[in-house]
């Protein structure tokens, strides 16, 4: 096994997408679904689901190595070890909640995967086959797939109210397109339309808090880079900046090819900044921009100056 760190940070670990429904939603700039944005097959590419994001891809970057590239990640054994666990959280998710349930649309559930096995033989299967582990080949049942939150019901409220969301999340700011990444720390400038921010605030805070939603769009690069720590703040604003989130860039360099399904257009993550805009408003935040900034976490401040340019197609504010 190659491992670039020794420990795990305990935040990727994190099992909050767990708490979150339906498994897949239409392409809108909040939040994307348990297993991610409806698309066409690919294996990397566009929007990423919650738990692909959080801790799929962000254990991938933490032990680096062979691990770090999905097309070398399966040479790893201790991948093996990590999508038995993601599969695991997969049937805690459906069984945690009966409204938590999977995709029913036919080209989900008939899409051909094709594998070989131990004899060299290909197998074929489709989703449909894979939904009750039961009856997988010989079957098989995971020792514990109770729910980590059973004993928070103070967690499990914010939850259910989080889930509540519009129709149609809208677009209230941008940044500048093609932000280069390298660095200790780079910093883009994201200003608010304010028609549009007042507008969404007006639509959506109807007996609930408004949503706010980062994304950082198309994220596209030729090297491995690891995560990054993703922080926001607002411009001559006192007191130090928000931590929003982490951004993976594991298989951004398949997604980045040109004759991929999603044409190079990258990677895109979604973090929920909710909590960030409550503060900075309590800070005296005059909403007119936000400063977002990308700081390399460990093995990606050692790789960040030998690696090709990192780059965002844009980063992006929805309120929802």
């Amino acid at each position: 096994m190659t491992s670039a760190a020794d420990t795990i940070p305990l935040g990727d670990t994190n099992l909050d997408a767990l708490l979150h429904s339906p498994f897949s939603v239409a392409a809108t700039g909040a939040q994307p679904g348990f297993g991610g944005t409806q698309t066409g097959f690919s294996h990397f590419g566009g929007t990423n689901g919650l738990l692909e994001s959080l801790p799929h891809n962000m254990i991938h970057d933490d032990v680096g190595g062979l691990m770090s590239d999905p097309d070398t990640a399966a040479l790893d054994p201790i991948f093996w070890l990590h999508h038995s666990n993601i599969d695991r959280l997969w049937e805690v998710w459906t069984h945690r909640d009966s409204t938590f349930t999977d995709p029913k649309a036919s080209a989900w559930l008939k899409e051909r995967f094709h594998l070989h096995d131990a004899k060299g033989k290909v197998v074929t299967f489709t989703p449909a086959q894979m939904r009750d582990t039961t009856k997988v080949r010989h079957g098989y049942r995971y020792d514990d797939i109770s729910d980590p939150f059973a004993k928070a019901p103070a967690v499990l409220a914010v939850a259910a109210r989080a889930r509540v969301m519009a129709p149609s999340p809208q677009l209230v700011a941008a940044s500048q397109p093609n932000i280069a990444v390298s660095g200790a720390r780079t910093t883009a400038q994201v200003p608010f339309n304010q028609p549009a921010r007042q507008s969404a605030m007006a639509r959506f805070a109807v007996n609930r808090p408004v949503r706010a939603f980062l994304n950082i769009e198309n994220v596209t690069g030729s090297g491995l880079y690891g995560s990054y720590e993703v922080y926001v703040n607002a411009p001559g604003q006192a007191g130090e900046p928000l931590h929003a989130g982490r951004l993976s860039t594991f298989g951004v360099r398949k997604a980045s090819r040109a004759d991929g399904p999603h044409g190079g257009g990258g990677i895109t993550s979604v973090l929920d900044i909710t909590s960030c805009v409550d503060q900075l408003h309590q800070r005296g935040w005059d909403g007119s921009r936000l400063d977002v900034s990308l700081v390399p976490d460990g093995p990606a401040a050692q790789k960040a100056a030998s690696q090709p340019p990192l780059t965002i197609g844009r980063i992006s504010v929805y309120y929802a």
